[in-house]
């Protein structure tokens, strides 16, 4: 019997995502409770429907893509990661165009794979780092939003500075760099950023502050 919070994975099709990688979403993420394969589109909708709380993978290349997002957002309460092989800035507008909320490499670790169905599930957009600015420029609306507000309500200026620098894909030593504060500083910024935000990496805190409207394109 599934808890309240589960997470239901739904994958569609002959996915390229690796075997291994379904196996590690069934084993070591614990809020994880199922993992359904399906052969089709209706299929999938049919799931999430019937579970609620669903995080859908697909292949980046699924005829209809657009029909199949549009009915899912109708039925259930998640969204969909799409798995593509080597996609560049354009494909991926194209995926957010069509109405999923992630994207994920072929060739990324699992760890990834289970920090976007997470995200998802959460209700925030995912992406691998290297294409955040994809991701600020499909989902930036307004930047004074709600969100924008309480971020800067979370968090003290210091902090609000290492995140917009973090969101630029800073690494810590150039943080400390630019702040003139020490590599340790920043790290202990970070974990408080991470806390305060309750999330579980750089990687979402960014996709966070870009989705808040904070870190401008």
């Amino acid at each position: 019997m599934l808890g309240p919070s589960a997470i239901t994975v739904v994958v569609l099709g002959a996915l390229r995502v690796s075997d291994e990688n379904v196996r590690l979403l069934r084993t070591i993420a614990p809020e994880i409770g199922s993992v359904e394969l399906v052969a089709s589109g209706e299929q999938l909708c049919a799931e999430a429907a019937v579970w609620g709380r669903v995080v859908g993978i697909v292949d980046a290349g699924t005829p209809g893509l657009p029909a199949v997002a549009e009915r899912f957002r109708r039925v259930a309460e998640g969204g969909l990661l799409a798995v593509a092989v080597h996609p560049n800035e354009a494909q991926v507008k194209e995926l957010f165009a069509c109405g999923v909320m992630g994207v994920v490499l072929t060739s990324g670790p699992a760890e990834e794979l289970i920090t976007a169905v997470r995200a998802i599930s959460a209700g925030h957009m995912f992406v691998p780092p290297q294409f955040l600015p994809v991701l600020a420029e499909t989902v930036l609306r307004n930047p004074y939003n709600e969100r924008a507000r309480e971020l800067r309500g979370l968090l003290t200026e210091r902090e609000m500075e290492v995140l917009m620098l973090l969101a630029g894909g800073r690494t810590n030593p150039e943080i400390a760099g630019q702040l003139g504060i020490s590599v340790a500083t920043v790290r202990s910024h970070v974990l408080t950023i991470l806390r305060k935000m309750k999330v579980p990496n750089r990687t979402v805190a960014a996709i966070c502050a870009y989705r808040s409207g904070l870190v401008g394109v």
